[in-house]
């Protein structure tokens, strides 16, 4: 890795699938709604937080993409 927010992961990631980069994308995407969904009283913010910052390194066009989160 080349820059600190740099990951080793992307869309173009292609690993086992073929599209794995685009399945873990999707898959960080799903948590943070899922995370939305539940009461404020055990949500996990600091969780949503963090995955949005994965996406944001390691998949810069996700919500274009996916859709927004």
């Amino acid at each position: 890795m080349n820059d600190s927010n740099e990951l080793p992961i992307s869309f173009e990631t292609k690993g086992v699938t073929g599209r794995d980069g685009y399945i873990i994308a999707e898959a960080l995407m799903f948590a943070m709604k899922y995370i939305d969904e539940m009461p404020d009283n055990v949500r996990p913010t600091a969780d949503k937080n963090d995955i949005i910052k994965i996406l944001n390194a390691a998949f810069p066009t996700w919500e274009d993409v996916l859709g927004p989160g």
